[in-house]
C-alpha cells in the first residue's frame, strides 16, 4: 500500500509491546489482511483516545494509515471486550494461549478468514464455557486442521492399516497414529484408545458440541499432552503460555500437598 493510504478492518488484538515512552507496537490478526503489526502512537498517555481499546484479546474495528515502514492505528472501537468484571483467571490464561497459538501459526499479510473466525469464536466461548480444557482441545484441533496439519487418527500413517485398539501410538513427527509394527518408524508415544476416540469426536464436533463431551481427568491430561506437544512440534518452538500453565499446575500441586501435610 502507498504511504498515507488508509484502510479499515476488524481485528483481534493478539499482543502488544511498549515502544519509547508512550507508544506501543500492536500485533493484530485482521479479518481482511491477515496478521499485521501496527504502531499505536501515544496510546500509553493517560488521555489517549485509544487507551483500553487495544488490550490483548479484544475484537476491535480499526482504522489504519500506512506509514513508511509499518501502519499506524488512527482509530479503534471495541466490538467484543475480553476483559470484563466476569472474566475469571482460567479464561484469561486460556485466552492468552489461544492468542499465542494464532500468532505462532500465522504469517504477516496472509489472509485466512477461517482462522480469524475460529479465533473470534473461541475467545468468546472460552469466557463462558464450563469446561475450558475441552474447548481448548477443540480449538487446537481446528487450528491444526485449518493450517494443514490435521492429525491422522483413523489408520496407521505408515502402513495405512487399522491399528489394534490396545496398541495405539502417536507420533508428533509423523502427525498421527501408528500401529505396533510401525511405531519405531518414527519417534512415538503410546496413547489410549479412549483419547484417540475423544480426538476423533472433537475433530468432527461443532464449536458448541465440544462441551457435550464428558471425559475423565486422565483423558483430559493425555489429550492436552498430545495436542500441545504436537502444536509445538509443528511450529518448532515452545509456547510461553504452555510453560506458564505447567508452572501453575506444579505450584498448585505443591500447595495442595503442603496443605494436606499441615492438616
Amino acid at each position: 500500500m502507498q504511504i498515507n493510504s488508509t484502510y479499515s478492518t476488524e481485528a483481534l488484538v493478539l499482543k502488544h509491546s511498549n515502544v519509547g515512552e508512550t507508544d506501543r507496537l500492536i500485533t493484530l490478526y485482521t479479518k481482511n489482511y491477515g496478521k499485521v503489526q501496527a504502531y499505536a502512537k501515544g496510546v500509553r498517555k493517560i488521555n489517549s483516545r485509544l487507551a483500553g481499546y487495544l488490550e490483548p484479546l479484544n475484537r476491535v474495528s480499526i482504522l489504519l494509515r500506512q506509514g513508511r515502514n509499518l501502519p499506524l492505528i488512527t482509530e479503534a472501537d471495541v466490538l467484543d471486550a475480553f476483559y470484563t468484571t466476569s472474566t475469571n483467571f482460567e479464561a484469561i490464561v486460556s485466552g492468552s494461549y489461544i492468542a499465542e497459538c494464532l500468532d505462532a501459526f500465522t504469517l504477516e499479510g496472509v489472509e485466512n478468514m477461517d482462522l480469524f473466525d475460529l479465533g473470534c469464536s473461541e475467545l468468546k466461548q472460552i469466557q463462558t464455557v464450563q469446561n475450558a480444557e475441552t474447548q481448548l482441545r477443540f480449538f487446537e484441533l481446528q487450528l491444526l486442521t485449518i493450517s494443514g496439519y490435521q492429525p491422522e487418527l483413523d489408520v496407521c500413517l505408515y502402513c495405512r492399516t487399522l491399528p489394534n485398539r490396545l496398541s495405539l501410538y502417536f507420533s508428533f513427527e509423523a502427525g498421527g497414529i501408528l500401529c505396533r509394527d510401525c511405531k519405531n518408524k518414527f519417534t512415538s508415544i503410546i496413547v489410549s484408545e479412549t483419547s484417540i476416540k475423544a480426538l476423533r469426536y472433537l475433530l468432527q464436533a461443532e464449536t458448541l458440541g465440544a462441551q457435550k463431551m464428558k471425559m475423565p481427568s486422565e483423558t483430559h491430561k493425555e489429550l492436552a499432552y498430545i495436542l500441545t506437544n504436537y502444536l509445538q512440534f509443528v511450529i518448532d518452538r515452545g509456547l510461553k503460555s504452555v510453560a506458564f500453565t505447567h508452572h501453575l499446575e506444579n505450584w498448585e500441586s505443591k500447595s495442595t500437598l503442603t496443605s494436606e501435610k499441615a492438616s
